[in-house]
């Protein structure tokens, strides 16, 4: 005989999904920087999001030879985060009497500034979202407390299916107890 085993799939964090999308917006301008230069990293961003610039060395080490000098390099890269946020909708139920589930939206945004050897600027702004459906339960684990962008206003359960789905269940279990009773007596 088999039984069926139900397993719920690992929610990604929040601080994780804001991890790849840097990782994403790495990728897409990594094909105008010169692999083979020196480069010269800065990171410039606001005290909120200093936890962030460890995450971007780590996406960006990976494409080009970083060193920690900006003297004898042959490009820079100067990385502004404007902003990582967390939203979540209004929640809603699965189906009926099913879990509460409510979609969240992660957002980054930044610029992006490569000067070459030849002192040329290049541009780019970094917009990068993403959007998922998580269970309302789970929205205590995903979250960093230690980091408030990791966070965002929790929409409230709405009161009227709080209250509607036991009367439908008592309803139901008092109409089937009456039927099975009337049935029963003919």
């Amino acid at each position: 005989m088999c039984f069926g085993l139900i397993s719920k799939a690992q929610v990604k964090t929040n601080i994780e999904i804001i991890d790849s999308l840097f990782s994403n917006s790495v990728d897409k301008f990594q094909n105008i920087i010169d692999k083979n230069e020196k480069t010269y990293l800065e990171i410039i961003t606001s005290n909120d999001y200093d936890i962030l610039k460890g995450i971007l060395i780590k996406h960006i080490s990976k494409k080009v030879n970083l060193v920690s000098e900006k003297e004898n390099t042959g490009q820079s890269i100067s990385f502004y985060i404007e902003k990582a946020k967390v939203n979540y909708e209004s929640p809603r139920r699965e189906n009926f009497l099913g879990d509460f589930i409510v979609d969240r939206n992660v957002e980054v945004k930044g610029n992006v500034v490569i000067k070459n050897k030849f002192n040329e600027l290049k541009v780019y702004e970094i917009k990068n979202q993403t959007n998922d459906v998580i269970s309302f339960d789970d929205i205590k684990l995903i979250e960093n407390q230690s980091l408030p962008f990791t966070k965002s206003d929790i929409p409230n359960v709405p009161l009227i299916s709080n209250l509607f789905e036991p009367i439908i269940v008592v309803g139901t279990l008092i109409v089937s107890t009456v039927l099975l009773f009337v049935v029963r007596s003919k």
